[in-house]
């Protein structure tokens, strides 16, 4: 007996046997004492008692398949993690990006691999999983932290939940859904990892992608944080050996990044295109085992226009995806009794709830059944505390605007049920009005309407509040009998006044060149806009019809600005202008009235029909050419009446602070005549 076997020996007494099947942790076999991990679950009694939070039992088939590998060309091995996830994934993660620099090389002529493909061993036959996960409650009743598996058992209808619950004797454990486990071999749940091209394992260089990092953080995972930011740049540093950066992870927030930037450098489209690529490939491969990091991923892939695919590509699909896997995950139960980590508590919730809004909103866009229902959710609500770790984070935005998808979520399922009656359908309008007034009147002062919203989040959730104004009280797209449901809940001032707030917003946006930070949804509250601004243009009353031109106009500009970014946007441009188009040819074919000398001086064309044989105002957001009307004799020769000085309407170009304020005073009193 050798030395080494001696110390081996004087060090585990009884527990030699156990020892020697594995059964100890990294740290208690290199300090070479006796280790309790397989009668008591990680951490071991040793780590516990001196705080160690790293606590993995050691696994001597790693290490032997480890020292059979070719060298890592000097980088530091990290201790060997819980899962097991292959020598090769773990040492590309060892050495983080800085370290190539302090060697040498230039930050910015630097591109270094994310991780290496992990390599298929003599576990790929391993099938012990669910047995260890069925049997062992001291495995399922360990931590579950970023090296385990979580497994959720389901409700009672599950013969998962059934089996869990009749082997758990721990007091506790039968209030819990989610469990721990260890992971699969990465061979039996990826996809042919061995044809993964290898380039989409590369960082760009440091410089750009702190950049793209920064932008992302600063300006989008604050109001959508589905991120833990301090645990996220934890891993980018590469100072957590055992939590590697999930590379899709890392590719999707390079991504959303490149969107804001877009902006001012146009070269972040191709890079928005290859990050996307590099992310999608890295999912379908399934290299990343942890499925959280997938969920993440997909949603931010929602940022991106594929194309003009809508239900098997782009937002509906990505929120889908992140949807399906958080419910297999249990991302919809309160997860406080459970043995998660902290900071995956509180990202859970977070996810869950913006995974809530987006879904409903993005659902209410296309007319289509949600895919997360609160009624099978026992999530708690968000408060403060589930912030932390999102440095700047608009905690009153994200809280409001939940709430607010609730009520939209609630009123869609109600008022456009397929099986329900008339009488229903105009109560659950009334039921969501009182609603939305109750959730106006107790919004924060600083994300109360202003004619010229500060923030994009304020802009945000005024634009989903007004849109959903628009859907419950527009009129039916054809007329129907004065008994339709629809036509005892149409109501065009509220529709107007909605309309009116919204145009204000997409101004102040475009004016300060916030569009890039709208998702996708707010393309399609603009259509909301646009859609109620073309209808009311051949209005009987002709100062609506004028004043919706004007509307029209400057919503139209916003769609220019929005169609940079987002693909459907482009197309909805390509729609209204072609209108736009005909409807001038039809304009100057039906009536033979020349031109008003008003257009001759400003070589403007005029614009819509509003009624027939009438001409509209011609408007140019883009250089502010319009026509100035020098009496009143110059609006009735056109059959448009004077301006009225109306504020709002007509300063709706001009926007300051008197604008809105006049009309949310109204709405804050209870005042019914604006709708609210």
């Amino acid at each position: 007996m050798d030395r080494h076997q001696t110390a081996r020996g004087a060090g585990l007494s009884e527990d030699s046997s156990r020892r020697t099947n594995g059964r100890a942790c990294v740290n208690c076999r290199q300090r070479k004492v006796r280790c309790d991990v397989s009668s008591h679950g990680t951490p071991c009694s040793n780590c516990k008692s001196h705080d160690r939070v790293d606590c993995r039992i050691y696994d001597a088939k790693q290490r032997k398949r480890r020292e059979t590998t070719p060298s890592n060309g000097g980088r530091l091995k990290p201790l060997k993690p819980y899962n097991n996830v292959t020598a090769a994934q773990q040492s590309s993660t060892s050495t983080p990006l800085t370290r190539a620099s302090s060697l040498g090389a230039a930050p910015e002529d630097l591109v270094e691999p994310l991780a290496e493909p992990p390599k298929e061993g003599n576990e790929a036959s391993d099938q012990g999983n669910i047995a260890e996960f069925l049997d062992r409650e001291d495995f399922r009743a360990t931590e579950i932290n970023n090296a385990a598996r979580n497994c959720y058992v389901g409700t009672e209808v599950s013969n998962f939940n059934y089996l869990v619950r009749q082997s758990s004797i721990r007091a506790g454990n039968d209030e819990s859904f989610h469990f721990a486990n260890r992971q699969f071999h990465p061979s039996l749940t990826s996809y042919n990892l061995h044809r993964m091209p290898p380039d989409v394992l590369q960082r760009p260089e440091k410089s750009l992608a702190d950049e793209l990092i920064k932008a992302y953080f600063d300006e989008i995972n604050r109001g959508w944080p589905i991120i833990d930011e301090e645990d996220f740049m934890v891993k980018y540093g590469g100072q957590d050996l055992h939590n590697p950066m999930p590379p899709q992870l890392l590719n999707a927030v390079f991504l959303v990044g490149a969107h804001v930037l877009a902006t001012h450098d146009k070269s972040m489209k191709a890079r928005q295109a290859e990050f996307f690529r590099r992310a999608k490939t890295i999912i379908d491969f399934r290299f990343e085992q942890d499925r959280i990091s997938h969920i993440q991923a997909a949603v931010l892939l929602s940022w991106y226009s594929d194309g003009q695919e809508e239900i098997m590509a782009n937002a509906w699909h990505w929120i889908g995806v992140a949807c399906r896997i958080g419910l297999g995950m249990g991302l919809h139960r309160d997860t406080t009794p459970s043995r998660l980590v902290q900071v995956s508590k509180r990202t859970w919730t977070r996810l869950w709830w913006v995974l809530f809004q987006l879904d409903t909103m993005i659902a209410s866009a296309y007319g289509r059944p949600q895919a997360l229902n609160l009624d099978e959710a026992d999530v708690p609500e968000l408060d403060v505390a589930h912030f932390e770790g999102v440095p700047n984070a608009e905690t009153d935005f994200v809280i409001q605007h939940t709430r607010l998808c609730v009520i939209l979520s609630k009123v869609t399922k109600k008022r456009w049920a397929l099986r329900t009656s008339v009488a229903s359908q105009v109560e659950a309008t009334r039921q969501a009005d009182d609603a939305l007034a109750h959730f106006l009147a107790q919004l924060p002062p600083k994300l109360k309407a202003t004619a010229s919203c500060t923030n994009v989040w304020q802009a945000t959730l005024h634009l989903t509040y007004n849109n959903i104004l628009i859907l419950l009280h527009r009129p039916p797209p054809k007329q129907t009998s004065q008994g339709s449901p629809i036509n005892v809940v149409s109501d065009a001032s509220i529709c107007g006044d909605a309309a009116l707030v919204m145009t204000s917003v997409f101004e102040s946006l475009l004016c300060q060149g916030l569009l890039s930070r709208l998702w996708l949804n707010g393309v399609h509250d603009l259509f909301t806009a646009i859609v109620h601004a073309t209808n009311a243009l051949n209005s009987s009353n002709p100062v609506v019809a004028t004043k919706s031109f004007r509307m029209f106009d400057s919503l139209l500009a916003a769609l220019r600005g929005l169609s940079r970014h987002w693909q459907f946007a482009a197309s909805l441009l390509s729609l209204f202008e072609k209108r736009l188009s005909r409807a001038r040819q039809h304009n100057l074919g039906a009536t033979a009235t020349p031109r008003s000398n008003i257009y001759e001086n400003h070589e403007i064309d005029p614009g819509f029909v509003l009624r027939p044989g009438q001409l509209g105002i011609g408007h140019s957001l883009g250089d502010n050419l319009i026509p100035s009307m020098s009496n009143e004799q110059d609006f009735t020769d056109l059959g448009i009446f004077p301006p009225l000085d109306d504020i709002l309407l007509d300063n709706i170009f001009f926007p300051h602070d008197s604008l809105l304020n006049g009309l949310m005073t109204g709405l804050e009193g209870g005042e019914q005549s604006v709708g609210f």
